[in-house]
């Protein structure tokens, strides 16, 4: 006859061998996942480093492109532009914050074109009207009164036009800037104080004996213009013009005609 003592033996010696079994058993598992684990990450960090190195190929690519792009710029302008704007007075419009390359290509190419540049107007966001004060502020530089916000712009368009027209209309087609008369325009001054255009005048530029070294001067003919844009405006593009359509002018762009050449 099999005593308790015999089950109790026996019961032990089970839960002991299931014990020892379990715990090989996840040191196995453990061991196999770790490893697998592993491979994956080093797969991984593989991967990674091949696409680090793909990327800064092409980065690489990509820099000589822009460089070649550039010199490539650089050779036709001087080929293309140079002498085509000599002693030839040009004013650049731009709105106002625009920086970077636009603006850095269009300098450039008036400096290898010859081009003497009377300066900037940069044209402010003010000219947005979006508040009472501006729409009143230009109601003054325009001598109207501000309950028409769309008269008012349609008199703005048509005073810059004017402006510009009478600056450009002559029968030189390289009218230097220091032949007839400079003068700042009543109504651009206007402008100025109230704060719709703001002026930005080249490094080098020296006025007339007696004019004020801040203000951007026209010459009483001969003049282009370079219209510049940036991102917030689709509709106009970079171009040096002949005399605009006053009648179709507006403050943003003109249409205008073959460049000069």
């Amino acid at each position: 006859m099999i005593n308790f003592r015999f089950h109790i033996v026996s019961l032990t010696a089970v839960f002991l061998a299931f014990a020892v079994g379990l715990v090989l058993g996840t040191s196995f598992l453990d061991d196999a996942t770790e490893r697998a684990l592993k491979r994956s990450i080093e797969r991984l960090d593989d991967d990674l480093n091949t696409s680090r190195e793909r990327n800064a190929q092409l980065q690489g690519e990509l820099d000589r492109m822009a460089e070649q792009d550039e010199k490539l710029d650089d050779e036709l302008a001087q080929r293309m532009l140079a002498g085509t704007l000599t002693n030839v007075p040009v004013l650049v419009i731009a709105p106002d914050g625009l920086d970077g390359d636009p603006a850095q290509r269009v300098e450039t190419a008036l400096e290898q074109a010859g081009a003497q540049q009377v300066g900037t107007w940069e044209l402010t966001d003010r000219l947005m009207l979006d508040d009472d004060g501006e729409v009143q502020d230009l109601a003054t530089a325009l001598e109207m009164q501000p309950d028409d916000v769309e008269a008012l712009r349609a008199s703005l368009a048509r005073d810059l036009a004017g402006v510009l027209h009478n600056a450009i209309h002559t029968s030189e087609a390289t009218a230097s800037v220091t032949s007839g008369f400079l003068g700042e325009p009543p109504r651009i001054a206007a402008l100025r104080d109230q704060g719709f255009i703001q002026y930005d005048l080249p490094d080098d530029y020296q006025p007339p004996e007696g004019e004020d070294s801040d203000v951007v001067l026209l010459p009483a003919s001969g003049l282009r213009i370079v219209v510049v844009t940036g991102s917030t405006s689709s509709t106009c593009r970079t171009r040096c013009s002949r005399p605009p359509a006053p009648a179709r002018t507006s403050p943003c762009c003109w249409p205008t005609s073959t460049a000069p050449s």
